[in-house]
């Protein structure tokens, strides 16, 4: 078990930010405002004929700051885990 945590952290990490970034699938099945993801929220800032530039910078701003602060927290963990296979004890 100790030699699969750092494989199962890195997964961990990448399964996050892909669950964080995720578009298609969220927009296909919520068509509720309040059930929204940020990605298919910031969407509602185009319209046909004008862009809410401010709203949307701010918007990609606070989607942006999760991420941010997570990786690095995590990062001593996610070079562990991806440099553990490549050293031979």
């Amino acid at each position: 078990m100790p030699l699969s945590s750092p494989g199962i952290i890195a997964t961990s990490i990448f399964s996050f930010i892909g669950a964080w970034n995720e578009y298609v699938y969220a927009y296909t099945f919520l068509s509720k405002q309040d059930t929204m993801t940020l990605p298919v929220g910031i969407q509602r800032f185009f319209t046909e004929f004008a862009t809410d530039w401010p709203g949307l910078m701010a918007a990609t701003f606070m989607m942006s700051v999760p991420v941010v602060v997570l990786f690095p927290v995590l990062q001593k963990y996610f070079v562990r885990a991806l440099t553990e296979g490549a050293v031979k004890h």
